[in-house]
């Protein structure tokens, strides 16, 4: 199994990242090639991950910025998967373009250290859709949520 680079997401997520470096068989070892990099490219790596997650609404994209065997949970709920088809399920089914679609995202803070970034960030929405990933089993209440999330 391959070393990982874990970015924390307390309430909401742990997800693991990797560059296109990553992806050739030289470059197997992707926690070493991270640590080898500028703080800031990982930094960027999330970034795009987010905004493939949250603006682009696409799994692919999402998907190509992680390690080949990513693993994902989610706080709380404890749901998430491991293993590429297991994440790629889980972002299909439950959480890529299944935010209402006022959701919105205002950073507070943001921590980039060697082999991690931690972001603290404020998210709010109307509650107008399942989210099963985070609210299991609760109906939609039409109720605007706010609430802060550090990953």
């Amino acid at each position: 199994m391959p070393q990982r680079t874990a970015l924390s997401m307390g309430i909401v997520l742990a997800l693991t990242l990797a560059s296109t470096s990553c992806s050739t068989p030289e470059r197997r070892n992707a926690m070493a090639d991270l640590k080898e990099r500028p703080s800031t490219e990982l930094a960027a790596t999330f970034d795009a991950h987010v905004k493939h997650e949250f603006v682009d609404q696409d799994v692919d994209a999402t998907m190509r910025t992680m390690v080949a065997e990513p693993y994902l949970l989610h706080l709380p709920t404890l749901t998430g998967g491991v293993g590429a088809a297991a994440v790629r399920r889980f972002y299909s089914r439950y959480f890529i373009g299944k935010w209402p679609a006022d959701t919105k995202v205002v950073p507070v803070s943001r921590t980039v250290g060697r082999d991690q970034v931690v972001d603290e960030l404020i998210v709010s929405f109307t509650h107008d859709v399942p989210l099963e990933f985070a609210l299991p089993g609760i109906k939609p209440t039409a109720s605007m949520w706010s609430f802060l999330m550090s990953w």
